[in-house]
């Protein structure tokens, strides 16, 4: 059953309470685990990583709710990833956010949030978010090669290593294999698979 379009209104409208919400989250967990800020109550945790997925997935949700939204970021990432001056800008900026990360973690090695091997680093957070992103332009890509009309032949391997891209991003941030492994031994404990 589709959505009427005062539905889709409503619930755009609480996505973006609850991006706001989330938004609020991962500052009060950033100042408090980084900068050991102390707040009169109790902060919700101590990894970003939840907070984080649960923003990229909000985003897809108003993406799919918002065609208004949808439409005018899809437009900023064509021009940011297909023209000239703008993808040079980009990947340019994307190499020196990397090399800050991997300057940091030399200078602090005993800071475990600039580790970029750890999962709850800020170098995961920020593959996380890469992955995102390149996830989707695989899919502006897509649209852009077969066409909104292609048939599913076409499109579906696209739409393959689009969801390949979101779930590693996915799976760096709330650790969707470790998870796995650990369920699967509980359930057989003598197995020695993973």
């Amino acid at each position: 059953m589709p959505l009427t379009k005062q539905t889709k209104q409503q619930l755009d409208k609480v996505v973006q309470g609850l991006i706001a919400v989330d938004l609020v989250i991962l500052l009060l967990i950033f100042l408090s685990s980084q900068f050991g800020v102390s707040f009169p109550f109790p902060v919700p945790g101590r990894k970003l990583n939840n907070p984080v997925a649960l923003l990229l997935l909000l985003f897809s949700i108003r993406g799919f709710l918002n065609t208004e939204f949808r439409s005018r970021h899809i437009a900023t990432l064509i021009k940011w990833f297909t023209h000239t001056p703008h993808r040079y800008y980009v990947f340019s900026f994307l190499i020196v956010i990397e090399l800050g990360l991997q300057i940091m973690w030399f200078a602090y090695p005993e800071n475990f949030h600039w580790n970029l091997n750890a999962e709850q680093g800020y170098g995961t957070h920020f593959s996380a978010i890469q992955l995102y992103i390149l996830g989707l332009v695989v899919l502006i890509t897509a649209s852009i090669d077969c066409g909104k009309e292609a048939d599913w032949k076409k499109k579906l391997p696209w739409y393959l290593v689009a969801s390949v891209y979101f779930y590693i991003g996915l799976d760096d941030c709330v650790g969707i294999h470790e998870n796995f492994i650990f369920w699967s031994g509980s359930i057989i404990p003598e197995s020695t698979i993973f």
